[in-house]
């Protein structure tokens, strides 16, 4: 999310905001795992979103560890495009493969 909570010792840290202010690497969302899901690509369609100004003020913003629970945010109306649109592809296509697995 670019509007993720942010704070260099804050566990639930994630997107834009927390890389640039903090200065640490994003923690991203990552659909598929070279050798776990069979769709992996290298070439990767950004999506982003943005909490809602409701979902921050009932606290609801937290890391988002998986591209099922997104979807569920957004479709709860929690997490949307930019400016409040439709979440979906910002038409930027990313090409950066994954070449070690951390899990």
């Amino acid at each position: 999310m670019a509007n993720g909570p942010t704070g260099r010792l804050n566990p639930q840290r994630q997107g834009l905001n927390s890389a640039l202010k903090d200065k640490l690497p994003p923690l991203n969302l990552v659909g598929g795992l070279p050798t776990v899901a069979l769709d992996y690509s290298p070439m990767w369609d950004l999506n982003l979103g943005f909490w809602t100004k409701k979902a921050i003020s009932k606290g609801y913003r937290a890391r988002v560890i998986d591209e099922f629970q997104l979807l569920s945010l957004v479709a709860g109306g929690h997490i949307t495009g930019p400016n409040g649109k439709r979440f979906g592809s910002t038409g930027i296509v990313v090409n950066c493969p994954i070449v070690a697995r951390l899990l």
